[in-house]
């Protein structure tokens, strides 16, 4: 059993660049993807675009890769009518190092926040990224 998560956001300028910062921030690469660039392969899912289609930064789909394994995905929300309606979403991601921790803190914050003693992990920050997920990142 494996469990899976996607970020659904709003548009696909926010895709390209929630999964810019979240490679940066994770240390991760991207792996399969269909990117709003590629009208043959948006065609060959079956989007009917037309020959007039104008390419645009961004995904219809973005899995995020730490070696041979996709932590998670991000994807336009308009792609598969999922409302954006999500009040909260957390999620965790365990790093490897303090310094780790520092940079994903850093990224994801501005540069506004620092890891701390939260009580249930020496090392360790709450986060909201500017694309409304909270992430908790720690050692």
């Amino acid at each position: 059993m494996k469990f899976s998560a996607t970020i659904y956001l709003k548009g696909t300028e926010e895709s390209f660049l929630a999964v810019e910062m979240y490679k940066e921030a994770f240390g991760l690469s991207l792996g399969y993807n269909l990117s709003y660039e590629d009208p043959e392969g948006l065609r060959q899912w079956g989007f009917d675009i037309g020959d007039d289609y104008v390419p645009q930064r961004g995904y219809f789909h973005a899995d995020l890769v730490r070696g041979n394994e996709t932590l998670f995905s991000v994807s336009a929300e308009g792609d598969y009518g999922v409302p954006h309606e999500v009040k909260f979403i957390e999620l965790g991601m365990q790093m490897d190092s303090k310094e780790a921790v520092e940079k994903a803190v850093s990224v994801l914050s501005g540069g506004t926040q620092a890891p701390s003693d939260e009580g249930w992990n020496p090392y360790t920050a709450g986060v909201t990224d500017p694309f409304g997920v909270y992430w908790v990142v720690y050692i």
